[in-house]
């Protein structure tokens, strides 16, 4: 089991080094938002995707920095919300 510190390093480290990612998804979570307000129904499937998609991002970010355990929970979530 890791130190509490070294997660927090860890998490520090993912923080710092993919903030372009970070900024990339609020401007998609905004727009979409704005197209939400302006009467936009999404099907079922693509909120799905649209939702997983930034699950699979922070799973993905997780394994590179060797953070087995985050990575495999936010794959999980992702695969089960895109599955139902």
């Amino acid at each position: 089991m890791p130190k509490s510190t070294d997660i927090l390093s860890g998490l520090h480290a993912i923080v710092n080094e993919y903030t372009p990612w970070a900024i990339v998804w609020h401007v998609i979570f905004y727009t979409l938002a704005v197209a939400l307000m302006a009467s936009w129904e999404p099907s079922g499937r693509l909120t799905g995707v649209l939702i997983c998609l930034p699950l699979f991002s922070v799973a993905i970010f997780a394994l590179l920095r060797k953070n087995p355990f985050n990575g495999s929970i936010f794959m999980v979530i992702a695969v089960l919300v895109l599955y139902y």
